[in-house]
């Protein structure tokens, strides 16, 4: 099922690429858990897989709000 999606999600992203957009994905990660940066890994991963460009933000725990607000503007 999941290679159907994946398979139907490449040729969407094909389209779009052809009539001049690139769909992608951005994150943001705040703090180091290694479940949930495993997890964003992944996506990004996927997301190269199929044809997408993937951004990444990665913001420590401890740093004030300011530097999450600085890191998606």
């Amino acid at each position: 099922v999941a290679e159907a999606v994946l398979d139907d999600v490449r040729t969407r992203v094909d389209a779009l690429r052809a009539a001049g957009t690139t769909p992608g994905l951005g994150t943001i990660l705040v703090g180091d858990d290694g479940a949930s940066a495993g997890y964003v890994r992944k996506k990004h991963e996927t997301c190269e897989s199929v044809g997408m460009v993937s951004h990444h933000i990665q913001v420590e725990a401890d740093d004030p709000v300011e530097a999450l607000d600085e890191a998606v503007a």
